[in-house]
């Protein structure tokens, strides 16, 4: 297995050296120009300045002329483009490849923290590997160069530090995760939920000075960004929300009205309540339900931010390896491998955009519940 495993990720880093070959079709493009506006002292809120600094089109790595992956303005908060300033004092091709290591080196890390986290045993860590790396959304994060590996990483080491006690480390982590709060909200709001209601200081005086740095610095830089970044979540991004991975996009191709989403997350979130309405829920499986959830209920996500489902994964695995329970084990490659292959299929070939993508977040979210409710763990929620 980790003969394969090797080649496996040798693959990996050749795609992700393609895609950082023609970096400016890449989602790293937008993260990097934004970046390099605020060293430079422009405003990546402000579209006339944004659209010149992105500039294209680009070549891509099949050699077709592509326009940037970021029209209108920069899409995430401010403090996004404050972490990768240190990428945007390098030129923009050296970041690119160092970008796509760390996002395939993290992603190792982060299902490695994962399956220590779930208490997984040791001889299954190279299959769950070679899970996690086959997956479609590792795939996608690797050729668009998007945040999933890097979210990956983080949420190995808040699962860890959550099953061990590392409070600081913990604390960081989950703030850390805010970096792409679109799809990583509810795992943080857990994480601090948790601490509260544990009464754990250090975690709570951790989230508080580590959030409230990054924040008070792009307050002082430009004060105006959280009004205009919301701004263009309304306008823009709320433009692009049809062709998303999420439920309400599903909701309209299929019945032509985006708010009975409602209608399918509140069918998914029903079953789980019924399943898991007696478990007894260890802390980091209350993570996983928290970002299955997350992706649930987004109103904007891509199917390459399915990687976060890399800890719903690992608890079911682990399950499924503890009770020698064939039918998760079969459960698990449906959702994590064949339902999301399909899907992309199916998208590039029929239908364009990844509203079906969603099928994979109920799937696993639905797989998970019944893993959980299979184990009835002895640590209380």
């Amino acid at each position: 297995m980790w003969a394969v495993l090797a080649l496996v990720l040798a693959f990996a880093f050749i795609v992700g050296g393609r895609a950082a070959s023609a970096y400016g079709t890449t989602d790293f493009h937008c993260l990097w120009t934004a970046a390099r506006m605020l060293i430079d002292g422009a405003d990546p809120y402000d579209e006339t300045a944004w659209s010149a600094a992105i500039g294209g089109p680009f070549v891509d790595p099949a050699g077709l002329l592509r326009s940037a992956p970021c029209p209108g303005r920069f899409g995430y908060p401010l403090t996004t483009a404050l972490a990768f300033v240190p990428l945007a004092a390098l030129p923009e091709g050296l970041a690119a490849y160092l970008w796509e290591a760390l996002l395939i080196l993290a992603t190792v890390v982060g299902a490695i923290l994962l399956w220590r986290a779930v208490d997984g045993p040791p001889r299954a860590l190279a299959t769950f590997l070679i899970v996690i790396i086959a997956s479609e959304p590792f795939w996608l994060t690797t050729t668009t160069a998007q945040f999933g590996g890097v979210m990956v990483g983080l949420l190995g080491v808040l699962a860890l530090a959550t099953s061990r006690g590392r409070e600081v480390s913990g604390g960081l982590a989950t703030v850390a995760l805010l970096l792409k709060p679109h799809v990583t909200w509810l795992v943080a709001l857990v994480a601090v939920g948790r601490a509260f209601a544990q009464g754990s200081r250090r975690v709570i005086a951790t989230v508080l000075i580590a959030a409230t740095l990054p924040l008070g610095l792009s307050v002082a830089i430009r004060p105006s960004w959280i009004a205009e970044w919301i701004g263009e979540l309304f306008s823009n991004r709320r433009e692009m929300l049809p062709d998303q991975a999420t439920a309400w996009a599903l909701a309209q191709r299929l019945f032509g009205h985006e708010r009975l989403g409602a209608v399918l997350i509140l069918a998914v979130l029903a079953l789980v309540a019924v399943v898991v309405r007696r478990a007894k829920l260890r802390s980091v499986a209350v993570l996983g339900l928290a970002a299955a959830g997350t992706l649930l209920v987004a109103p904007y996500a891509g199917s390459h931010d399915q990687l976060i489902l890399a800890l719903p994964w690992a608890i079911v695995f682990a399950e499924a390896m503890r009770a020698t329970d064939r039918i998760l084990l079969v459960g698990l490659l449906v959702c994590a491998s064949l339902v999301p292959w399909v899907i992309d299929a199916y998208s590039v070939g029929t239908a364009p955009g990844e509203p079906a993508a969603w099928i994979a977040v109920a799937a696993t979210t639905i797989l998970l519940s019944f893993a959980l409710a299979r184990r009835r763990s002895v640590e209380p929620a």
